[in-house]
């Protein structure tokens, strides 16, 4: 006998839809919709809660009037640009020619720092792949462009050239030109007014770079078995654990990248356990440890990282952490529901980012071991419904534990600024994957060329996110976004429009690197 089907059906799902609105029905749902969010609107701005976004491009249209005036605003906007290329990028050609090269001297045509850097202006512009590369890069005028800012730059390579010399490239020879330059920066005082307590805050999460079905790829590559009705297929993937500098005002600088992979001999032992997360992390918090040995650090992790032995290897490194408290730990969530002590609020801070917060928490908790403190962060806030247009009030509920005690005085600066800011590195994900970066294309299927790319990629990220927080191009950033300010520049470049006396007065200038951290 078949099986009964629990797929609803076509009458059932009509009734709980509701019934269809009319012509007039829907009229007054919008205006109710309208009138509430006015009312919304104006709550927000009598508690100076309201969240102003920092990239939000204006739906306007050009304020020039002449190809004179539309000129000088391109003139300007590229000018802005290359005022933080010349105090950026020559210490980062500097580094990379000193990367060491396996090519035969006699053979070279085009220096391993021309190739670096192109590599690097693939990303930089946000060019889609190899192929658009040497269609778009490779013109007389981005040579020219390029050569007079930076005469090191002698030569353009084409894509396939830069492939070839990313495969023998050491991977660590790019993480450190990485390093190098986020420590120029620290070392110059350029992030003092955003540590919190003197302390760097550090995000790490894992996501999905790509797949490929079947069993093609040979080095690195993880292996899983998917199963499916029409039978079980093999897939190869690459999942990465990435650390991001995040601060509390929007500034999510790209720092390392770890990869877990797949060992050769594991490869053909099917019972072998494969790299994973946890593992991952180990490896890239020694790293931090080696390039950051007298900093001052705060971790910020997700609920998967809330075990004895991260809580240990944590403790170890002397750093301060702030840790998502999963579902799963609920021996230690009910103590705060067992305490019988009221949420507060933060004196003069009720809303924070168009949220009312209340908070609770207990010290000194023993956890295998270990002493720990927990806090949970109780929000409500006000949304307009879709279906009836009426204000309906929603909650959430955020608990994490920390190696640092908690007290009324710093419930902001870990809970806010701090932990709350971890989400930050979701949304860099989501920019380098969706936004032009190409995160998830391989650009070569070698093991060591495309990890190159990889941090290529998340070079050219954090040169871009440190532009666009200077003071000079920060204002077009509001009014144009992101995307087409990137854009202008490119095609101002790509399209000859800057004159000879232009980049001549460009170089006479005395070049400052400005921030505007301000949210």
């Amino acid at each position: 006998m078949s099986k009964q089907s629990r797929r609803t059906t076509r009458q059932a799902r009509k009734t709980s839809a509701g019934h269809r609105l009319n012509k007039q029905e829907k009229k007054d749902l919008k205006e109710k919709r309208a009138k509430n969010h006015s009312i919304l609107h104006e709550e927000k701005n009598n508690t100076g809660t309201k969240i102003i976004p920092r990239t939000a491009a204006s739906n306007k249209k050009s304020s020039a009037t002449t190809v004179i005036e539309q000129k000088i605003i391109y003139e300007d906007i590229v000018s802005a640009q290359i005022e933080a290329w010349r105090l950026i990028l020559p210490g980062i050609i500097k580094r990379l020619s000193k990367i060491n090269d396996l090519r035969r001297p006699k053979s070279i045509k085009h220096s391993i720092a021309v190739l670096l850097f192109f590599g690097l202006l693939l990303f930089l512009f946000r060019i889609k792949s190899k192929r658009d590369f040497n269609a778009q890069m490779t013109g007389p005028g981005m040579f020219e462009f390029f050569h007079k800012l930076f005469p090191e730059i002698n030569s353009i390579p084409h894509a396939d050239t830069i492939t070839r010399i990313l495969k023998t490239v050491n991977t660590e020879s790019i993480e450190q030109v990485h390093i190098n330059m986020i420590k120029s920066l620290i070392k110059k005082k350029k992030f003092r007014k955003l540590l919190l307590s003197g302390k760097l805050p550090i995000s790490i999460d894992g996501t999905q770079k790509m797949t490929r079905d079947d069993q093609l790829q040979e080095e690195g590559w993880q292996l899983r078995i998917i199963h499916k009705k029409e039978g079980d297929k093999c897939q190869q993937y690459v999942y990465v654990l990435e650390a991001n500098i995040t601060f509390a005002n929007g500034l999510n600088i790209p720092l390392l990248t770890e990869y877990c992979y797949l060992e050769p001999e594991d490869y053909l032992d099917i019972n072998s356990k494969q790299d994973c997360e946890l593992k991952a992390f180990y490896r890239l918090s020694n790293k931090i440890k080696k390039y950051f040995k007298r900093s001052k650090i705060i971790v910020l992790l997700d609920n998967l990282y809330a075990c004895q032995n991260v809580i240990n290897f944590l403790q170890r490194k002397k750093w301060d952490f702030m840790i998502k408290l999963p579902a799963k730990l609920k021996t230690l969530g009910s103590q705060l529901q067992d305490s019988n002590i009221s949420p507060v609020e933060i004196p003069n801070q009720a809303y924070y980012r168009e949220r009312h917060q209340k908070f609770i928490w207990i010290n000194d908790v023993d956890y295998k071991g270990n002493k720990i403190h927990i806090i949970r962060c109780y929000e409500t806030w006000k949304e307009v419904s879709r279906t009836t247009g009426n204000i309906i009030t929603k909650r959430s509920e955020h608990t994490w534990i920390s190696c640092c005690e908690f007290n009324i005085e710093n419930l902001h600066e870990r809970c806010n600024l701090a932990a709350r800011t971890r989400a930050f590195i979701e949304d860099n994900f989501n920019t380098e994957k969706n936004r032009g970066y190409q995160y998830k294309h391989a650009f070569c299927y070698d093991w060591n060329a495309m990890k190159n790319f990889h941090l290529l990629m998340r070079l050219a990220h954090a040169i871009n996110i440190l532009s666009e927080f200077t003071k000079r191009l920060k204002k077009y950033i509001r009014s144009l976004g992101v995307l087409n300010t990137c854009k202008n520049i490119f095609e101002t470049i790509k399209h000859c429009w800057i004159s000879v006396k232009f980049m001549d007065e460009e170089l006479k200038k005395t070049p400052q690197l400005k921030f505007d951290f301000s949210q």
